[in-house]
């Protein structure tokens, strides 16, 4: 006996794929495959079903009902154990898709053997991001604070759907929640709406989960990194400062290292480790010796148009990553992360995404340092198949920020161009062309993605990081100028190099899977480096 499983693609349906051993997944292109190595004995669980259906125009009625009642019917004939999952929503009855979900309980009632599971609220890993994540990130819901839920999650299903019970129940947890708690619970200040949303007070045939609501949502989005030792490479660099922030912030125990560069970060939770050469297998062995999680962000620098004739930088690029993952799966480190570079995809002029990175070579300005960010991310896909160690990978767009380099040999347009407005150049010469197009991040909008991604993605999945919109050269500098307050006249020397045209990079993956959105804009972005510059007199 196996298990076969509609709705695999996302949410629930993946969750019980991952986590029922040797099952089979239904998704519209193996439809019929799948279907044809369906034993008697097997048991079907079906969870796919279309939510389009709130807001449902008559001409998609069609595709609607194949999706939602003719798969069922379908699956139905089959005359295997069928586990259908529908919602609690079938007691409100006041829109398509509780009316669907009821519609297709009578067609599963037609046989003895099946379960029918109507579920409250689901909360798990692959869930797509609802009104909680938009609480969490204070961004407005159209909810009241009196609407009440009722939340379970997708390990609560998974004991059910396995068992043999049959007939038809209620899963729910013992006690329903408001948006107002849980607005407390995540002290969030988003704007609510006005529709009510009410969860049924009263269930018919309840199998009870011992947890509230508040429990639930308490158990997933726990504090991941609390009192977890968890390593910082390169903390004393533009991005490894702020890692290092950022997790004091979540209550993680943090270790780091010097080498060159004393740390900018004063603070005696700080576990430092002094003289550590990341290119020596046995400083790293020190250095990740007891750690949980390794957030890698060493390594030399350059620009990385001269990455090509800087060998140097490359070398030591791959070399410290490779002595880091080697460390890391010898100590047994659960989860490592890295941020690797958006100069390793080919040249697109539209915001390419993470599954395009190897149809083509990379631009030909970014040649030899593309291929060196490639490199590393084959090396990490290597240690994937050494160890059982998650290993998550972000390719971030221009990423700027406070303790940004400064230095105009290596540094890049946001920090150039700020250095050179607040020296008071007048005319102010513009290198390039103003029309080149580019998508950046803040680099604590960076580190909290990363983070994210450790915790939630999968492992070796990429994910790209950026505002997912983009912004021209000029309009960079038009903001740096708005931010200073300063008025040069402006000149561009179009003789100077622009290297590619157009650079942006589709954040679709990362915002469906896990929720991500950038926090601080980019005008946001500007003002706290040029205030950071500007405090510390950056030469």
């Amino acid at each position: 006996m196996k298990y076969i499983i509609t709705g695999i693609n996302s949410g629930l349906g993946k969750y019980l794929h991952k986590n029922i051993p040797n099952s089979l997944g239904i998704d519209r292109d193996n439809l019929n495959l799948v279907m044809s190595r369906i034993n008697t004995d097997d048991v079907i669980i079906h969870c796919a079903f279309n939510r389009a259906m709130k807001s449902v125009d008559i001409k998609d009625y069609n595709s609607y009902l194949d999706d939602n009642i003719f798969l069922t019917k379908k699956l139905l004939e089959l005359k295997n154990r069928l586990v259908y999952i529908s919602s609690i929503d079938v007691y409100l009855q006041d829109n398509i898709y509780s009316l669907f979900k009821k519609f297709n309980e009578s067609l599963v009632n037609k046989y003895t053997n099946n379960l029918i599971l109507r579920c409250s609220a689901l909360i798990g890993k692959y869930m797509k991001p609802n009104h909680l994540f938009k609480i969490k990130s204070n961004e407005p819901i159209g909810l009241s604070g009196e609407s009440t839920f009722n939340y379970i999650l997708y390990s609560d299903v998974l004991k059910v759907v396995t068992s043999n019970k049959i007939g038809t129940y209620d899963l729910v947890s013992k006690e329903n929640i408001d948006i107002n708690t849980i607005k407390e619970l995540f002290q969030s200040n988003t704007i609510l709406g006005t529709y009510l949303y009410m969860t049924p007070n009263q269930f018919t045939n309840p199998i009870k989960v011992q947890r509230t609501s508040i429990e639930t949502i308490k158990s997933y989005f726990k504090n991941f990194y609390k009192d977890k030792l968890v390593l910082v490479t390169g903390g004393s660099g533009f991005i490894g400062t702020h890692y290092l922030t950022e997790l004091l912030n979540r209550g993680a125990n943090v270790r780091t290292h010097t080498h060159t560069k004393p740390l900018q970060i004063q603070d005696d939770r700080i576990e430092v480790l002094e003289n550590i050469d990341l290119e020596n297998i046995n400083d790293c062995m020190k250095l990740v010796d007891g750690a949980e999680y390794v957030v890698h962000s060493a390594g030399k620098i350059c620009h990385p148009c001269n990455v090509s004739t800087d060998f140097q930088v490359a070398l030591n690029q791959i070399a410290v990553i490779t002595n880091v993952l080697e460390a890391s799966y010898k100590s047994n480190v659960k989860g490592f992360v890295d941020i690797n570079s958006s100069t390793g995809y080919p040249d697109r002029r539209y915001p390419i995404t993470e599954d395009e990175y190897w149809d083509d070579e990379p631009f030909i300005s970014y040649y030899g340092y593309g291929w060196m960010r490639r490199y590393r991310e084959k090396v990490m896909e290597h240690c994937s198949h050494l160890t059982d160690m998650k290993i998550a990978i972000c390719r971030g767009t221009a990423i700027f920020g406070p303790n940004d380099n400064f230095d105009p040999k290596t540094c890049h347009v946001v920090p150039a161009l700020i250095k050179r407005v607040l020296s008071d150049e007048n005319p102010f010469i513009a290198w390039g062309s103003p029309d080149v197009v580019r998508d950046f991040l803040y680099v604590k909008d960076v580190v909290k993605g990363a983070l994210l991604v450790l915790e939630g993605g999968e492992s070796m999945r990429p994910y790209n990081l950026g505002y997912g919109s983009t912004i021209t050269i000029g309009d960079i500098l038009n903001t740096i100028l708005e931010v200073t307050g300063k008025n040069p006249k402006v000149e561009w020397d179009n003789s100077k190099p622009t290297t590619i045209p157009f650079r942006s990079c589709s954040t679709d993956r990362i915002e469906k899977e896990l929720g991500f959105k950038p926090k601080y804009s980019f005008e946001e972005g500007i003002g706290q480096t040029v205030e950071w510059y500007i405090k510390n007199k950056v030469k």
